[in-house]
């Protein structure tokens, strides 16, 4: 056969006996192998025999995708995968590519990054951030602007990266 649903009892108790429910279909080898199971507690696994949550997927490079079939072309699709311990949330191309940059890193030492798959500190955003109020403290505090100086209030205080001069009320 080239798949099989099947029932079984994986424990035979007199009290409490269990049970799951598992699909299987042909791999590329002929063999029927277990592609979902949902186990007695109603856990569901997906590429995995013993599934520990409510829904589990197992498996390389796991991706979880989100399609909305009336989007427009090339933004139908948003995925969440766990790769080596980091964990993303990103948008894929019609042809399901997934070389696009994830919207969302989060990295196994915990930093995160927004618009970059490999954020170098605790939040690393690329591209512009946009904000009412920014407040950012730290028993250490050290500030740097790599890029572009520092302006405030449109011209009322420009610090340029370049050159390193101060303004008060004037950009130059």
């Amino acid at each position: 056969s080239t798949s099989r649903i099947l029932s079984a009892l994986s424990s035979v108790s007199t009290t409490t006996p269990a049970s799951y429910l598992a699909f299987e279909t042909k791999n590329t080898t002929g063999s029927l192998t277990e592609r979902l199971r949902i186990d007695g507690s109603g856990n569901l696994g997906i590429g995995t025999t013993t599934p520990n949550w409510l829904l589990q997927a197992a498996g390389v490079r796991p991706f979880f995708t989100l399609s909305d079939t009336g989007a427009a072309a090339n933004q139908k699709h948003w995925f969440m995968s766990s790769q080596g311990g980091n964990f993303y949330i990103g948008t894929s191309s019609d042809a399901l590519a997934t070389s696009t940059i994830s919207a969302l890193t989060i990295l196994s030492n915990s930093n995160i990054g927004v618009g970059t798959s490999s954020p170098f500190a605790k939040l690393s955003v690329a591209g512009n951030v946009g904000a009412d109020y920014v407040n950012i403290t730290s028993a250490s505090a050290t500030s740097t602007f790599s890029t572009g100086g520092l302006t405030v209030g449109g011209s009322q205080f420009v610090v340029q990266q370049t050159s390193g001069n101060v303004g008060i009320g004037t950009t130059t």
